[in-house]
């Protein structure tokens, strides 16, 4: 079994590249995208990620837009944790179908652990 493919969707190039290192450190592959509109891109040239980790708060199309837009797809049903630095957001997110959302600043363990929870078996250890 290959393994599991995480989509990496925040605005923060830095943030996305230590998260990306972190990842692959854990045996996930990864696959980044700096906003909605990008991530939307990257889901129709890469297949089908087991897990997206969404920023709320991006420029283009935000992460409640992006989630909005991704419940009416065929690739409705991939997991999404939204991050974010606002309580606030990660309530609206929830509610545009997140299933699940940590608050930044987020520490690495913590959101492999909810990484493993949302991914079940196939998530590497």
């Amino acid at each position: 079994m290959s393994d599991p493919l995480l989509m990496l969707v925040d605005d923060d190039e830095d943030l996305r590249d230590a998260m990306a290192l972190i990842f692959e450190a854990h045996g996930f592959r990864t696959i980044g995208a700096s906003d909605g509109v990008e991530a939307f891109d990257q889901l129709e040239r890469n297949g089908r990620p087991a897990l997206i980790l969404l920023d709320v708060r991006m420029p283009r199309m935000n992460g409640v837009e992006f989630l909005r837009l991704l419940r009416h797809t065929p690739k409705a049903t991939i997991p999404v944790l939204a991050l974010t630095g606002d309580a606030g957001a990660c309530r609206d997110a929830i509610e545009a179908g997140a299933v699940g959302c940590l608050q930044k600043p987020i520490d690495p363990g913590r959101l492999l652990d909810a990484i493993r929870a949302q991914l079940g078996p196939e998530a590497r250890a």
